[in-house]
């Protein structure tokens, strides 16, 4: 594989710092966004600070700053605006500059509720304002790049987890595979408004920064406009993952943690036929929930002690 000139943005977040830590090595990385840490400054929700950028050294641009759904809760109009009209003004700067691949992360969102199995091919329904910005961006991205020598790559993860760049200045909270933990150790419970029967497929950032890696090694074998589900290794219900939550915290605290159920109707468990698929099978995630519980809820509770 050559050496490529990276421009990532989203460095210091989620995702972006795992891919950072996966490719510093093997390509020349330049970071973007407002975090003075970056290498250089960019503001993806400000079309003047998008327009002044200079892109025309990089060979990848690699976004992994989106739009979240925390930023919908508080500002829908200027999250919208950022998800779409800011990205696709970012693409167009791409291809000015002759960018050949742009890598997206998505989300699973864009195919609505999780029913059944879920494939590349099954037709987004997204339901959210979140979701629909998502959608909108990859469309937007697929007109922008049609008929040029840019190819693109979008993932759509479904319930992602790893080790945040820094806790305290963490602002994720809401997401499952942390708002779990972090009510276990503060409540010595955690507990559900629904019976929990829902699944959700849970990735690793390691994972995900994996996927990148691939596509960059094997990006030929790709189509143009590419579209991918990255699979995680466990497909388990809402409840499943709350329950694994408490036995590692009560073997960690030594403090009992318990799984509260609101709903009236406790259906059993296994009613959810949610199948999270893909129909590329030639890479394959590893990193389990075992593997990351045992490592951030002795960094949650260190945290909550401070």
């Amino acid at each position: 594989m050559n050496k490529m000139n990276i421009a990532l943005i989203g460095s210091t977040g989620l995702i972006g710092s795992e891919i950072y830590s996966h490719l510093r090595n093997s390509h020349s990385i330049t970071t973007f966004g407002r975090n003075p840490q970056n290498d250089k400054h960019l503001d993806v929700s400000s079309i003047k600070s998008i327009e002044s950028l200079e892109l025309k050294n990089y060979d990848v641009i690699i976004h992994a700053a989106g739009v979240t759904d925390e930023q919908f809760k508080e500002n829908p109009e200027k999250a919208f605006h950022q998800g779409t009209y800011c990205t696709s003004t970012l693409m167009n700067q791409a291809i000015k500059s002759n960018v050949e691949k742009i890598i997206y992360f998505s989300t699973a969102h864009v195919y609505g509720t999780f029913k059944s199995q879920i494939l590349e091919s099954t037709p987004p329904n997204p339901l959210s304002a979140y979701s629909t910005s998502h959608y909108s961006t990859e469309q937007l991205m697929k007109g922008i790049t049609m008929g040029t020598e840019t190819s693109c790559f979008v993932v759509r993860p479904n319930a992602v987890f790893g080790i945040p760049p820094n806790l305290k200045s963490f602002n994720r909270w809401g997401l499952i595979p942390y708002s779990f933990p972090l009510e276990g150790i503060t409540k010595n419970k955690i507990t559900l408004k629904s019976a929990g029967v829902q699944k959700r497929n849970f990735i690793s950032t390691s994972d995900l920064a994996k996927y990148v890696k691939f596509y960059l090694d094997e990006s030929k074998t790709f189509e143009n406009f590419h579209i991918i589900n990255p699979i995680g290794p466990e497909s388990i219900s809402i409840r499943e993952f709350a329950q694994k939550c408490c036995d590692f915290i009560s073997k960690n605290t030594g403090t009992k943690c318990e799984v509260n159920i609101e709903a009236k109707h406790n259906k059993d468990i296994y009613d959810d036929n949610f199948e999270y698929q893909t129909i590329y099978k030639k890479f394959k995630c590893k990193d389990t929930t075992d593997n990351y519980l045992t490592k951030i809820i002795p960094m949650i509770k260190a945290l909550n002690n401070e």
